[in-house]
């Protein structure tokens, strides 16, 4: 494994940065904590990440930043600027991302994720994916398709269930609660 040079650069381009990307892998600082990584093989397709390194209570963190060059070298030091300043007043910004992120997720439709998970799990370990999808058509996207994850009550479930045995399809309905849960479970676990 190789170790890569933490050295701070004083004046930093595009092209510099370019420069970065052509020799291979990078993790340079930039400086106030902001710093440009990229593995080997990112740094081929001349992409890399911008990371802010910084303490919080004694504690090192980071917090990713966006991508380069989605994320120009401007951007990015602005974008540490307003960290810096918010670090400075108290808040863990890494922290505050991740709780952003897991307050938007569970704003996600349920047609959302249950799309996601099947591509995800279900199209890729399963011989016949298809049947699980259309029991998931039938019988749940028309009951919680359009609801937000963290509105999804008991009783929607219930509903669920009672459908598809009134249908005359109660192993439908187990294999539906098996997968649901499976389903939701992911939405928990995806933080």
């Amino acid at each position: 494994m190789s170790v890569m040079n933490h050295e701070v650069v004083k004046r930093v381009t595009d092209l510099t940065l370019r420069a970065w990307l052509r020799s291979g892998p990078v993790d340079k600082r930039i400086g106030g904590g902001l710093t440009f990584v990229a593995s080997a093989s990112a740094a081929r397709k001349y992409q890399a990440s911008w990371i802010l390194r910084y303490r919080f209570a004694g504690k090192s963190k980071e917090k990713a930043l966006g991508r380069y060059p989605d994320i120009s070298l401007q951007a990015a030091r602005e974008l540490t600027r307003n960290d810096r300043a918010k670090i400075q007043q108290g808040v863990d910004v890494a922290a505050e991302k991740q709780h952003f992120k897991l307050v938007n997720r569970r704003k996600r439709p349920c047609l959302a994720l249950r799309r996601v998970w099947y591509t995800r799990y279900i199209v890729p370990n399963y011989a016949k994916p298809e049947r699980i999808e259309s029991s998931f058509i039938r019988y749940v996207d028309p009951i919680i398709g359009h609801l937000m994850v963290d509105q999804v009550e008991p009783e929607h479930i219930e509903r669920i269930l009672d459908r598809a045995v009134k249908a005359g399809a109660p192993t439908v309905a187990n294999d539906l609660l098996r997968y649901m849960v499976r389903m939701f479970n992911f939405a928990i676990r995806k933080r």
